[in-house]
């Protein structure tokens, strides 16, 4: 197995990245395995953008599976109209943190020997190709002649012991939230709400869409939404904290009104002066004596004395903070937290993987990746999804872990079953990585380990070793 590009590569004109580029070759079958950052990807409803691996030498090339990830408007045409192919297909949402693992193998062939491996992307909008870029990820090491990886010994036939997530009584309820911030404006002294006012009709729009683009979902339900109000430090505490006050009960009545939403939902707090928003940013400024501002932001004076203070020995920065720090103080920060409906159907789960696999919980990734064949490229990928949406979750590194093992990728094993706990079924996936890995006597110890502690699957294990 070969590591190959240690830092993440922009691609797709720096609007997505690679990472974790992983070449291997088993016998004469090369595998190319990377994982796809498209978090910052902005994709118009019918756009797509198709993102395609080729494998090049100066007389030959091949070009790899493409991924193709899809605006909204774009993939629900292509559900209405999908034929059999091996293109993946995923959806892009447009806030929300994706990554997309990538695997494909072919047969090697002499000329790919020190061939280099490029990443072709291609945008289109409809059915017209809009721009096109070649970026190179890497130069592979030399595939041959064949070098023998681990192979797995004939005689042993490890049995694996996945771990199911454990249900509780609130195991299907999957709760999220969507935060952002608006700088609502107000007239001196003011708090009624004015969608005409400076930049007003913007910023109440950001919450507006944040809430329908949540409740339009048929997949979600808006449990709560938290507005917390924020003034500035200028005037005094007393009226900045009315101020507060009286302004986010306000937009609560807006929110409640104009969208039609139950104010029981709606939770409201304030603060009355943002002196953190302050501090950060003078830290941030070249505002001249601001290690003296920040000790005095830092007192434990009154807040009406520090800004006194701050108005008599800080004239000049303070009539810059007034001009350019204190409207961003005065903001909303906004919250809505939704629920997930609980996915029983392999079609459902199927959709909302290539859609949003963060809609899942770990217990529906189990079932979706059950519905594949044990050790399949796709069982895999599943297993790597959820070990990358749960990265401190025990049971999901253990079960990506086993996934690796079956398809043959120790290291990539290796670095899950570090993070799968110390349950029997961790230990006995260690003892099969041991055996595969010539370390026979610390498999005999750790399938023993996890014998005693009641797995069966581990005694089998151990007893194939000694009893081949």
């Amino acid at each position: 197995m070969h590591a190959l590009g240690a830092a993440a590569q922009s691609i797709a004109g720096g609007s997505a990245q690679v990472s974790d580029i992983v070449v291997e070759k088993q016998s004469d079958t090369v595998t190319v395995r990377l994982i796809l950052d498209v978090s910052s990807l902005k994709i118009k409803g019918a756009g797509t953008l198709a993102l395609t691996p080729v494998l090049k030498a100066p007389d030959h090339s091949l070009e790899l599976p493409s991924v193709e990830i899809m605006g909204g408007k774009q993939y629900i045409y292509y559900l209405r109209n999908r034929k059999t192919g091996t293109t993946e297909v995923y959806r892009r949402h447009p806030k929300d943190k994706q990554f997309i693992p990538y695997r494909a193998s072919f047969m090697y062939e002499d000329w790919m020997e020190n061939a280099l491996l490029y990443m072709s992307d291609s945008r289109r909008q409809c059915c017209t190709e809009l721009i096109s870029h070649e970026t190179l990820l890497a130069e592979l090491p030399d595939l041959g002649p064949e070098i023998p990886a681990p192979q797995m010994k004939t005689e042993f036939v490890p049995i694996f012991a996945y771990i199911t997530p454990a249900y509780s009584d609130n195991a299907g309820v999957k709760v999220r939230s969507l935060k952002g911030n608006a700088y609502v404006g107000f007239p001196v002294n003011r708090w009624d709400i004015l969608e005409n006012y400076r930049n007003n009709a913007s910023e109440l729009n950001k919450i507006y869409q944040t809430i329908e683009n949540t409740r339009s979902s048929e997949d979600y339900s808006i449990k709560s939404i938290y507005l917390t109000g924020f003034a500035s430090p200028e005037s005094s505490w007393a009226n900045n904290e009315r101020l507060a006050r009286n302004r986010t009960e306000a937009l609560k009545g807006y929110i409640s009104q104009k969208l039609s939403i139950s104010p029981e939902i709606i939770h409201v707090n304030y603060v009355a002066e943002d002196w953190a928003g302050l501090r950060e940013f003078v830290q941030n400024s070249s505002l001249a004596r601001k290690d003296d501002i920040i000790s005095l932001i830092d007192g434990n004076q009154d807040p009406d004395v520090k800004e006194a203070i701050l108005k008599r020995d800080y004239p000049s920065q303070y009539r810059i903070l007034l001009q350019e720090c204190f409207p961003l103080l005065r903001h909303t920060d906004y919250e809505i937290e939704y629920q997930i409906k609980t996915y029983q159907d392999v079609q459902q789960l199927e959709r909302v993987f290539h859609e949003k696999p963060s809609d899942l919980s770990l217990q529906e990734l189990y079932m979706l990746a059950a519905s594949y064949s044990e050790g399949s490229e796709r069982f895999c990928a599943v297993f790597e999804t959820a070990a990358r949406l749960y990265p401190n979750d025990a049971v999901s590194n253990l079960n990506a872990g086993v996934a690796a093992i079956t398809s043959g990728n120790y290291t990539i094993a290796a670095e899950y079953l570090s993070k799968a706990g110390n349950s029997p079924e961790a230990i006995n996936a260690r003892g099969v990585l041991a055996y595969y890995t010539d370390e026979i006597d610390k498999a005999r110890r750790l399938f023993s380990e996890a014998a005693s502690r009641g797995l069966e699957a581990a005694y089998q294990n151990a007893q194939s070793i000694i009893n081949p």
